[in-house]
């Protein structure tokens, strides 16, 4: 399932490389190959057209491109839940874009292995609490930078303050991959959503990169099973 957004890029893509690169002998009957991929797939005739005329557009526009702002984007695995972010996020200046769990590279041949270092993790205290994090690199190399800061007396460093004020041991050699993602913004929208979710019993300090509201929490927690998640890997809420 797609998002009809994206199967309008899809068929504006198409038509805007044949504005581009098609013979003008030739142009009428890709146009035609195109409408019929279009009707094949069960989309109206006037969705179809639609796209021919944004092709257009775009083609024939003398304005610049708008620049896009990633510090304004939002990330999200598609879900037809989601779809009705789209209008309250737009409203704060956030644009929402999807991405799919299954795409061609999915079906192309790997020759080589998936490494996946971006994650969201915990790091466990044995007084019972713990600290939530994200991180791009792999999880051990992000725990030494953490008793690095606790080596310096970082005083921004959640694991350093708990560290100074709780008479019991930081879990160092145990941190707890929650989930392993590498799209920065999704990365980061879960690890808000986890800290909210375990406000709690955890020890960090700020709430996340994003705000999170209910609506939003309620989404997300369903669309990734986050309860359970916190539940098997130890660190309910």
């Amino acid at each position: 399932m797609h998002h009809k957004e994206h199967k309008m890029s899809g068929l504006t893509s198409m038509y805007l490389r044949a504005l581009k690169f098609v013979s003008p002998q030739f142009f009428d009957k890709e146009c035609k190959t195109i409408e019929n991929i279009g009707l094949r797939n069960n989309y109206p005739k006037t969705f179809i057209d639609l796209a021919f005329v944004k092709a257009k557009k775009c083609f024939y526009r003398t304005s610049p491109r708008e620049i896009f702002n990633p510090s304004n984007t939002l990330c999200l695995s598609y879900n037809p839940d989601t779809e009705r972010l789209i209008q309250p996020l737009n409203k704060l200046g956030i644009k929402l874009v999807f991405k799919y769990n299954h795409t061609l590279m999915d079906s192309l041949v790997r020759n080589s292995p998936i490494v996946k270092e971006g994650s969201v993790y915990a790091i466990k205290c044995t007084c019972s609490k713990f600290y939530i994090g994200q991180t791009n690199i792999h999880v051990n190399d992000r725990v030494s930078q953490h008793q690095q800061c606790v080596r310096v007396d970082d005083r921004s460093n959640a694991l350093n303050l708990h560290y100074g004020n709780c008479n019991h041991d930081i879990m160092w050699n145990s941190p707890v991959t929650l989930i392993n993602i590498n799209d920065y913004f999704e990365r980061n929208m879960l690890e808000a959503v986890i800290i909210k979710l375990s406000w709690e019993n955890n020890i960090n300090i700020k709430r996340g990169t994003y705000v999170i509201d209910d609506y939003l929490m309620k989404v997300i927690c369903r669309q990734f099973k986050l309860v359970n998640l916190m539940e098997e890997k130890g660190v309910g809420h």
